[in-house]
């Protein structure tokens, strides 16, 4: 399992930002782990042990260790168990909040959001800084794992829990919250959920959740929804629940956009909808769920789901464009993809009847293999004609014509190795034989077919 990339955020930058600077929040995070004792010990690799070594003793950073030995990347063979499962309920939805939280000051306003965040120092005194609030995090987090689990598909156990630290001066933060503060909604609800410093009572904690959420804090509201889920606090109520998850993932939560994802896959408390689901996988997908990359998303209706995606993940309006299409889908104006779906799989089941192998890997690289030659004179003729030849001249379109004519070939040839069939293959063809842009198709099928035929 991936929690996160450099990557991310480096093919983002918009500036001139070293490429370095993307590992710093991961690297940060990876080192209190360090610290911790939620990294993994893998005597077996000596490499790892020594450089986890030298981040105990502050001679390299976290970041360091990042790049050198995880190629940027913060998996889960980098932690232990308990580590693993504080990770994986805190990094997505939390740890990025907490870091903005605490450098804030220190970014700059370049009008580069990401630019802005991993423009923060990689500092061993600005780890000090962040320190505090992870273990502060994490002892909460301990805290709160007696809570009662949830029955959803997924883990979505209420968002980390608060700090363990001295305990707040409740009357103060109860006037705060009473002036108008979300925050300090948010905090008491945490505080009540959890125990850390006063009696645990899940019905206070759900009353703040629901101010917190209702002045706009997503987490508060995707708790709210585990509420009602539970029965923590709230009757247990399915709608209730939903509705909630809704408000959350229209703020961005990733687990709530998951969970609406399933429940219009499943039909629960909602009229099932694939399209839907989908559209809300995809989202989900884009926000780092990594359950959601798991579930896919439902055959026959991807155009229209990544239509909908892109209209769900505009600010203020995934409620809004849920309830609609729920009416029309009820009233039976919308198509809800679930009928595309059940002919595509009686059609898989038609080309592969039970008991009746489907094609091996042995045959595909057959095919393929007919399909080589037409595939290499068109890209091999395309790059020597580019290179050697006269690309304005009046040779190049004719030839360029030609040489996708002959790709064109190939690609008709390999298209059903591939699992492109009907018109599916006939549209791949066509664009095959454009000139210039067929060559370009020729190469992209080629490398797959290679992709396909390695064992």
């Amino acid at each position: 399992m991936k929690y996160d990339d450099s990557e991310y955020c480096c093919l983002n930058f918009e500036t001139d930002l070293d490429n370095h600077a993307a590992n710093t929040h991961i690297g940060m995070y990876l080192a209190w782990a360090v610290h911790a004792g939620l990294a993994r010990d893998d005597e077996k690799d000596p490499r790892w042990m020594a450089a986890v070594a030298r981040v105990r003793g502050r001679e390299i950073t976290g970041a360091q260790l990042l790049s050198d030995l995880c190629d940027g990347k913060l998996m889960a063979m980098e932690f232990n168990e308990a580590g693993n499962a504080f990770t994986a309920d805190y990094y997505a939805g939390g740890f990025t909040k907490d870091y903005e939280r605490v450098f804030k000051a220190q970014m700059p306003d370049t009008g580069h959001d990401t630019d802005d965040f991993c423009s923060v120092p990689d500092t061993w005194e600005n780890f000090d800084r962040l320190k505090p609030l992870l273990d502060q995090r994490y002892a909460g987090w301990k805290a709160g794992r007696q809570a009662p689990e949830l029955s959803l598909v997924g883990d979505a156990r209420p968002a980390p829990p608060p700090p363990a630290g001295p305990a707040p001066d409740m009357a103060a933060l109860r006037r705060r919250a009473d002036g108008g503060d979300r925050d300090a909604w948010y905090e008491l609800a945490v505080e009540y959920l959890t125990g850390a410093h006063v009696p645990r009572d899940f019905r206070l904690a759900a009353d703040a959740f629901e101010k917190a959420a209702q002045a706009g804090i997503p987490e508060a509201a995707f708790n709210l929804g585990v509420c009602y889920q539970n029965g923590d606090g709230r009757p247990k109520d399915a709608k209730q629940r939903l509705r909630w998850f809704a408000l959350a993932a229209e703020g961005g939560h990733g687990q709530a956009t998951y969970f609406l994802a399933q429940a219009y896959r499943q039909g629960d408390q909602v009229p099932q909808d694939f399209i839907a689901s989908n559209a809300l996988m995809l989202l989900a997908q884009r926000r780092g769920v990594e359950a959601a990359r798991n579930a896919g998303v439902m055959a026959g209706s991807l155009s229209e789901s990544m239509a909908l995606s892109a209209q769900l993940a505009e600010p203020g309006r995934l409620v809004a464009l849920l309830s609609s299409r729920r009416r029309k889908v009820l009233a039976g104006q919308a198509d809800t993809g679930i009928e595309r779906f059940n002919t595509a799989t009686m059609h898989t089941l038609a080309d592969n009847p039970p008991g009746q192998p489907a094609e091996s890997p042995e045959s595909a690289g057959r095919g393929i293999g007919l399909a080589a030659l037409p595939l290499l004179v068109s890209v091999v003729g395309f790059v020597l004609l580019v290179l050697f030849g006269d690309a304005q001249g009046p040779r190049f379109k004719p030839l360029a014509g030609v040489l996708s004519v002959i790709g064109a070939t190939g690609v008709y040839a390999a298209a059903p190795a591939l699992g492109l069939r009907g018109a599916l293959r006939g549209i791949v063809t066509l664009l095959a034989a454009l000139p210039v842009l067929g060559s370009l198709v020729a190469l992209f099928v080629l490398l797959s077919s290679g992709r396909r035929s390695e064992p």
